[in-house]
């Protein structure tokens, strides 16, 4: 993990600690790692770099730092499978990076759902 990525999930956790929540699963000392998302009946699946659970929902944060011309299918199969999961558990998808990187992810998705959310960094 990039020294970049480690902040912006502190920079996370911290405040989503202090809005409170049940569980935290990051990868940052001191939490349970991500579990992996994926379809049922299939081996494979993806890790969102932190989960937050609280009652009744769980959203799910993706920092995206590494795109600079394109996305990816890879990259568009995991963000529809934390889609999926998270709607399923009443939640959101936050994708967070740089405006350039978040521009090339919308422009890279054909409708942007309502429950996925952008986090701009400065």
């Amino acid at each position: 993990m990039s020294y970049a990525k480690g902040v912006i999930i502190n920079n996370i956790v911290s405040d989503e600690k202090k809005q409170g929540c049940d569980k935290i699963f990051s990868s940052i000392m001191g939490f349970e790692t991500p579990y992996t998302i994926g379809l049922k009946n299939e081996d494979k699946g993806f890790q969102p770099d932190v989960i937050i659970v609280r009652k009744d929902t769980i959203d799910l944060f993706s920092i995206e730092t590494n795109i600079e011309k394109k996305v990816s299918k890879v990259d568009l199969e995991r963000w529809r499978l934390f889609r999926i999961f998270a709607k399923a558990n009443n939640g959101n998808l936050f994708l967070a990076g740089s405006a350039h990187n978040l521009k090339i992810i919308k422009d890279s998705i054909d409708s942007i759902p309502s429950n996925l959310k952008f986090i701009h960094l400065q």
